[in-house]
């Protein structure tokens, strides 16, 4: 067989080469065909997912649940710091006032308040002062002139209060009685009495206002359960008996017992007044002072002596009646 001229072979090669890139070339042409192909069949089936995918509306619920969420927490975690940050700076109010336990603001139940007691034993030696009995049509009566009211008398008043913080509660029992027997008015062969009685069960709750250590100042409420009663059968022309409401008063406390001390013994003083609010008028005023033992785990005691003085005013019936009570008192207390 001949061979061939190398120029045919080189022509021939050439040949060759041309059909292989012409058909690499229509079999790309073949794939981006099919691909475009693929691609509008997806966009005309599926619009909705395409502008997903794009970017448009790109925040599903499950985003902005999440957003929501975390503008929740931030919200919640700023109000929670500012909370925290104002109990810490009143602290030192609450632990000024006997609340240690809200001075902790991680553990309120923990430190529960300073608990406190106090019992009073008070004997007093009272007597009426002054007084009058008003009746209509008729001038007054005086107590002491006209009715004879003019002995004093001892009573022994109680006292127990029960302290947590600033806030104490108290209950009183302090009896009065004040009777007389004398001749009838323009009847010597007769006997009449006068008696004045205020006697019976007192509560009372404290606020203490300022307190340091053992010394505070504060206001109270007191509510009498007993009433001002005056009975009489001396003076046929006035009323038989007059009756008042039951007190309701307001007033404020002040005891003071320095920190110095002489032997572990130190001073006190205590003040206390009260004005009615409503029922019959009463105004109350006692101080005292005296001297107190070392505070010890037992406790402590207090030996004074003061004065007290109580006014009583009302009207029964267009009867007007008024008085005062007066007198000195020495006081045995014990503290816990």
């Amino acid at each position: 067989m001949p061979r061939a001229h190398p120029c045919e072979r080189v022509a021939e090669n050439e040949k060759m080469r041309n059909a292989s890139q012409a058909v690499k070339i229509r079999s790309h042409k073949m794939a981006v065909a099919s691909s475009n192909t693929r691609l509008t069949h997806f966009l005309r089936s599926s619009p909705a997912h395409f502008e997903t995918s794009c970017g448009r509306n790109f925040e599903p619920n499950a985003v902005r649940t999440l957003y929501r969420n975390c503008a929740r927490a931030s919200v919640c975690l700023l109000l929670l710091g500012l909370l925290l940050m104002g109990m810490s700076a009143s602290a030192a109010d609450a632990a000024d006032l006997g609340m240690r336990g809200l001075s902790d603001v991680f553990s309120p139940l923990v430190f529960p308040p300073c608990f406190q007691a106090e019992t009073k034993a008070t004997p007093i030696w009272m007597f009426v002062g002054s007084g009058a009995l008003t009746t209509a049509g008729q001038g007054p009566l005086s107590l002491r002139d006209d009715f004879g009211l003019t002995r004093g008398h001892i009573f022994l008043d109680t006292m127990v209060r029960l302290q947590a913080g600033a806030f104490s509660c108290r209950i009183h029992y302090e009896p009065r009685g004040f009777i007389i027997d004398s001749h009838v008015q323009n009847n010597p062969l007769l006997t009449g009495r006068a008696d004045l009685e205020y006697s019976g069960v007192r509560i009372g709750v404290d606020l203490d206002l300022v307190r340091k250590r053992t010394s505070r100042v504060g206001i109270d409420v007191d509510y009498q359960f007993y009433k001002p009663v005056f009975t009489q059968t001396i003076h046929p022309q006035a009323a038989a008996q007059v009756i008042g409401d039951n007190p309701f008063t307001m007033g404020a406390h002040a005891v003071y017992n320095p920190i110095t001390n002489l032997w572990g013994m130190s001073g006190i003083l205590e003040i206390r007044g009260r004005w009615s609010l409503s029922g019959a008028s009463v105004t109350d005023m006692d101080a005292s002072i005296g001297v107190k033992s070392p505070e010890t785990v037992l406790g402590s005691v207090a030996l004074k002596s003061g004065y007290r003085r109580t006014a009583i005013e009302f009207t029964d019936n267009q009867n007007n009646f008024e008085t005062a009570l007066s007198g000195w008192f020495g006081e045995l207390a014990y503290y816990y």
